[in-house]
């Protein structure tokens, strides 16, 4: 039999957690994964991994599986989430590969419920992509600024959209960041002021 590796880490800076290689761990065959106690057990695992390592991007890989419903999304996806947005395992981000967008949509609801967002790929790091959960208009434009350029003061974003008016841009980055679909860091400028530079995931996992 084939077996999945659990763990992949391509740099220090990532670190993949298979899905369909848990359930083997865990003797669990179902592919369609419908209970909130499978979803717990899984959880247990995933939690394990992050308390474990520190590799700043964790990406939970969901190929293999072919649907699941929002309680185990819940379990699975929503909590550990929640606990790395609240600062539990130090400064983490999340992000979640999908086999179809079938699958990713059935993270949706619980995210809502939680008010959280996630970024989604079909395909991580590639593929097509999506905010998963709360979604805002202005999200988007700003994610695709930022995956193109890799990293950008606030300012720089500003200037790239025209708008003279950074603080607006700082506002809608600082959303980016509380929700952990960018990673922000302090800096200070040339003149000794402060200021942020934003980096989208995909730099942050290089």
């Amino acid at each position: 039999t084939n077996v999945v590796p659990l763990v992949t880490v391509n740099t220090v800076k990532l670190i993949r957690i298979r899905i369909e290689a848990l359930l083997q761990g865990l003797s669990i065959s179902v592919r369609r994964l419908g209970t909130r106690a499978e979803g717990r057990r899984l959880q247990e695992a995933i939690l394990a991994h992050l308390e474990t390592g520190r590799e700043p991007v964790v990406v939970l890989d969901l190929n293999g599986l072919e649907m699941m419903n929002s309680s185990f999304a819940d379990e699975v996806i929503a909590t550990p989430l929640q606990r790395i947005l609240n600062g539990e395992h130090g400064e983490r981000y999340f992000v979640v590969d999908t086999p179809t967008r079938e699958v990713g949509e059935d993270i949706q609801r619980p995210l809502e419920k939680r008010d959280l967002s996630l970024m989604c790929f079909q395909g991580f790091p590639d593929g097509e992509w999506w905010v998963a959960g709360v979604d805002r208009p202005v999200f988007r434009p700003l994610l695709e600024l930022l995956m193109k350029h890799g990293s950008l003061e606030t300012g720089a974003v500003a200037g790239l959209f025209g708008d003279t008016s950074v603080q607006n841009y700082s506002n809608r980055l600082t959303e980016l960041g509380r929700r952990g679909l960018i990673r922000r860091a302090k800096e200070f400028g040339a003149t000794g002021g402060q200021t942020y530079t934003n980096m989208s995931l995909l730099e942050a996992a290089k």
